[in-house]
Parts: C-alpha cells; sequence; structure tokens
C-alpha cells in the first residue's frame, strides 16, 4: 500500500504515466485487449498483446484499467468509456471464469437491468437514480405512511388537486413531453439508462426540483 501510495503521488499528474490492464479474448488464441487509461482518465484500446505487463494493486487507475480490459472481452461489467457492444458469453476452457470474484460479477452482471450511477455522482444523486430507475422515489404519498407525523397530506402541493404519486410529480404536473403513455416521460427514461454523468445528473436534478416543491414547510430537507 506504501508503495501504490508513492506511485500515485508521484505519477498522478504526469502526462506520461499510464496505468494497463490486459484481459483474453473469447475463441481467439493468442489475442488479448489491452485498456490503457492515461493519468487525466483519457483511455486508449488496443489488442493482441502477447507480452505480460506488471501490475501493481491499490493504485489509483488499476482497477479502472481491469474494468475496462474485461468489459472488451465481456468478462466483467459494460465498459464506462468504450462503445463496443457486449459479446455472448464464452464457452471455451481457457475464457472459463472460476474465481469466486468473477462469479459473483457475472451473476451481478447477468441480472443487471440499469447502469450503476456515475462515480462522479454525489451519494446523495446516485440513491436519487437508483429509486428513480425503480419507480420508488421519495414522493408525498409513500412519505405519508413513513411519517404520518410529519406529511399529513399526499395532495400534490403544485396543482392542490391529485396525490403527489411519482407518475404525477414526473407525468401529470409537469409539462407534457408529447405522449400520453403510462410510462415515465421519454426524456426521462432514456436518461435512467445512460451511463454519462452528465445525463444522470441532469435527470437527478429534474427529479429533485420537482420533490422540493412538494415539500411541507414542517417537513425535514433532502439530504
Amino acid at each position: 500500500m506504501a508503495r501504490a501510495t508513492a506511485l500515485t503521488k508521484g505519477y498522478a499528474n504526469d502526462p506520461c504515466a499510464y496505468y494497463v490492464d490486459v484481459a483474453k479474448y473469447p475463441h481467439r488464441p493468442n489475442a488479448y485487449a489491452a485498456a490503457v487509461i492515461a493519468a487525466d482518465t483519457g483511455v486508449l484500446t488496443t489488442g493482441s498483446l502477447r507480452t505480460p505487463g506488471s501490475w501493481t494493486r491499490a493504485l489509483n487507475h488499476n482497477e479502472e484499467a481491469d474494468t475496462e480490459a474485461h468489459a472488451l472481452t465481456s468478462r466483467g461489467s459494460p465498459s464506462t468509456h468504450s462503445s463496443e457492444p457486449q459479446r455472448p458469453d464464452a464457452e471455451d476452457e481457457e475464457y472459463s471464469i472460476t474465481t469466486y470474484g468473477d462469479v459473483l460479477q457475472w451473476y451481478r452482471t447477468s441480472r443487471r437491468l440499469y447502469p450503476p450511477p456515475h462515480r462522479d455522482l454525489q451519494c446523495s444523486e446516485a440513491a436519487t437514480l437508483r429509486q428513480l430507475q425503480v419507480q420508488a422515489i421519495w414522493t408525498p404519498v409513500w412519505a405519508k405512511h413513513v411519517c404520518p407525523e410529519v406529511y399529513t397530506t399526499d395532495i400534490c402541493q403544485h396543482c392542490k388537486k391529485a396525490q403527489a404519486t411519482q407518475r404525477h410529480l414526473l407525468w401529470d404536473c409537469a409539462p407534457p413531453p408529447g405522449n400520453q403513455e403510462e410510462a415515465m416521460p421519454t426524456a426521462i427514461s432514456s436518461k435512467i439508462i445512460s451511463r454519462e454523468p452528465g445525463n444522470q445528473r441532469d435527470v437527478v436534478q429534474h427529479v429533485l426540483s420537482n420533490l422540493e416543491r412538494q415539500r411541507l414547510k414542517a417537513a425535514p430537507p433532502r439530504v
């Protein structure tokens, strides 16, 4: 750990410093994908590498390089940088996932419906995005059941006409996006499946602004 700390401090902003990892392609003998990340988080990729590199644990971008290399060969979470499509699971013995960590990661990614919050989001923003993805944001209708002494009504504080459900807050009481489907507005639906931090933050801020106007005077602020 001391070595990793010293290397990180010494080369964190060095334009000649790179974080590299390699992963094997399935069904391709002697073919590997490499993820090369510059100190400023720029990503370069290449393949068909025959010479193994050295690995030092705990460097701040080594884990990111590892994720990128495994994503390129479909052995981990989808890449946050590359637009390369996911490939089918490999079946050859050389490619078999045998370690506990890889098996656990495979199960996690195979059932994932939405991308995780970007690491640039704050904890509160990440939590709101996850709540929005599963359609479980903190609405007055829900809050009345959890904190009835604070949220004494579940009526929308903006229009004063309907229950402040998630659909009402994001659809009925907001400017209509152009269609009348029962799903969430198209703009929101597209942004909650985006991996771009800007899109994720935009939709979170939109939801938080709608929720803020629903907060009663006696209600505690959202944190």
